[in-house]
């Protein structure tokens, strides 16, 4: 039955005689159809039957409100003796905030502006400084000292001379060699040629000052008289300097008033403005069963701007009660005049478009379908069409194959699927690739896991037995394999734990590598178990030997002393406990 229409809906119609329309949506259907480069249907728009085109025009509406909110509160701000009007406002109560003139947009605004209400000014002293001005200052707390930074109040600091120790660095003669770096020994020979021992005079390198005649020997420093601290510079020992906030005054302008002593007080309106926008669609009750696509996206589609409608406040119904968009605008109207407290409407638009829209029904091997077609170009809304018939018997297949346990054969028919992917098989499609993901992901991450913890074991042997005779590691890392070093003997056993933890990166990435490579490729599941494992050792191996690397530049040191950390503070931690343990045993003892 025909409705009445205004100037800017244009009916529905049949236009199954327009040839040129039907020629372009058959090359329509041909481009569509060949971009899944399946052959049974690479030229599907020429093999279809059409039985009818039907011009169906949707008609998206967007309704603008604006919309006021008025808030009143008291507020205030310092008073510069500028000029007041005698006040007619005795309290906030007294304040009508819709009786106040303000500015009102004449377009469509967000913002939200204060305004000060004429008649509600009042100076009253500062409640702050109680009119002085000045207020105690918070830093030194009035006193007009702070405590030395430099000397943290102390009045001293370390003695700049000696370092704080107390000692200078001097020499002296030497005591053992009277500084001549050497001494001398008389010795008796035997020389056969006068046939009797002769003496002979030996010389020995001082040891106690090795030649050099003096001796290194620590001083009490003359500046500090060997205490290591001096007077601070900065506070003359006071420990206290002047308050640099107030300049040693103890007080500080009032920040409230500053330092005026008068706060203007007042009434404010706090403005704010609105402009939300509605939008909804009229479609035939069609669209809604078969095209669930369009419905939904409809707001990304290109539309033709047909009709406004403004109005000052509430917007009355525009439509005649048998417009085919009667109620949809009733229910958009209604839902905007309901305003939240304190809010009015000041003005509305509704602006009506339009989406050219066809729906074409056709026949493929006998069987009916029906396809969407919107915009100037034609673009497709396909609904349930023979590629969509294709794609879900691939997923009805995809759902024997996985219950047979051939997760492989499924693994390529939902890959099939996905890259059809209809629009109204996309959740089902993405949730059992997920599972199917899944599935075929617990025999690699079982595999992997076998072998990164193998390899991960053997690395760590291995690493440790690496650290503790050999730690090759470049030049200015060599102090490290000094054996008096206080970390070397925790090195080892760090190397060794890390060489392990690397296991789990292998696990990690191997398991990714199966599930998301091989997911289509490896036939069963001893064998995704098998190639699981080998990608957990060959992938652990990667990992442990990016640690060598890291370990031969020195990296790897704070590993040890994370390790060493933990050792000291677990053994902390039972000392703590023994001590209480014994504690606990005597107090038992002395009372039982």
């Amino acid at each position: 039955m025909p409705h009445p229409v205004n100037d800017f809906i244009i009916p529905e119609k049949v236009v199954t005689d327009d040839k040129k329309l039907e020629q372009r949506i058959r090359a329509a259907i041909n481009e569509w159809a060949a971009g899944y480069k399946i052959d049974a249907f690479k030229h599907l728009g020429d093999e279809i039957s059409i039985e009818k085109i039907f011009y169906r025009p949707a008609h998206p509406m967007h309704l603008q409100t604006q919309y006021e909110k008025r808030v009143k509160f008291a507020d205030h701000r310092p008073y510069d003796n500028q000029h007041i009007p005698t006040r007619t406002y005795a309290s906030l109560d007294d304040v009508k905030p819709w009786d106040i003139n303000l500015n009102l947009p004449d377009a469509f605004i967000e913002q939200e502006k204060s305004f000060m209400i004429e008649g509600s000014q009042h100076v009253l002293n500062c409640y702050e400084c109680k009119g002085s001005g000045r207020v105690t200052c918070p830093s030194c707390k009035g006193s007009g000292k702070q405590t030395c930074s430099k000397c943290s109040g102390s009045g001293k600091q370390q003695c700049t001379s000696c370092g704080g120790s107390g000692q200078k660095d001097s020499t002296e003669t030497c005591s053992s060699c009277g500084g001549r770096g050497q001494w001398y020994n008389t010795e008796y020979r035997y020389d056969s040629s006068v046939g009797r021992s002769v003496s002979h005079q030996v010389h020995y390198t001082c040891n106690a000052c090795g030649g050099s005649g003096r001796r290194n020997v620590k001083i009490r420093c003359s500046s500090c008289s060997g205490s290591g601290k001096q007077t601070c510079s900065n506070c003359g020992g006071s420990g206290k300097v002047t308050c640099g906030h107030c300049h040693g005054s103890g007080q500080i302008t009032c920040p409230t008033c500053q330092g005026r002593g008068r706060l203007l007080h007042y009434y404010a309106i706090k403005q704010t403005l609105t402009a939300p926008v509605t939008s909804q669609m009229g479609v035939c009750s069609e669209f809604n069963e078969k095209f669930a696509e369009f419905v939904e996206n409809w707001e990304s589609y290109d539309c033709i701007k047909t009709h406004v409608v403004d109005c000052e406040q509430e917007m009355k119904h525009p439509l005649e009660e048998d417009h085919i968009l009667y109620n949809l605008v009733k229910d958009q109207l209604a839902a905007s005049h309901k305003k939240a407290p304190g809010t009015r409407l000041l003005f509305q638009r509704l602006t009506f478009y339009r989406i050219d829209a066809w729906s074409v029904s056709y026949t493929w091997k006998g069987k009916p379908y029906s396809m969407l077609f919107h915009g100037e170009d034609l673009n497709i809304i396909p609904a349930k069409s023979p590629i969509y018939d294709y794609c879900e018997s691939l997923v009805e297949k995809a759902v024997t194959v996985y219950n047979k346990g051939r997760y492989t054969a499924t693994g390529w028919l939902m890959a099939k699927a996905r890259h059809i992917n209809p629009y109204e098989l996309k959740s089902k499609i993405a949730d059992l690739s997920e599972t199917v993901k899944a599935t075929l992901g617990k025999a690699y991450s079982a595999g992997a896991l076998v072998g990164a913890l193998l390899a991960g074991l053997v690395a760590a042997f291995a690493l440790f037995a690496y650290c503790r005779d050999f730690n090759h590691m470049l030049d200015y890392m060599a102090f490290f394999n000094k054996s008096g070093g206080w970390l070397f003997k925790y090195h080892p056993t760090a190397m060794g734990l890390l060489a392990l933890f690397m296991a789990y990166p292998g696990y990690l990435t191997a398991t990714a590598i199966g599930t998301e490579w091989l997911e289509r490729f490896i036939p069963s599941n001893v064998l995704r178990v098998a190639v699981g494992a080998i990608l957990g050792i060959v992938m652990t191996g990667v990992f442990v030997g990016i640690t060598w690397v890291a370990n031969l530049i020195g990296l790897t040191l704070i590993t040890t002393l994370l390790l060493w950390l933990a050792w000291t503070a677990l053994r902390l931690i039972i000392a703590f406990f023994y001590l209480i343990w014994k504690i606990v045993a005597w107090l038992w003892n002395l009372i039982f």
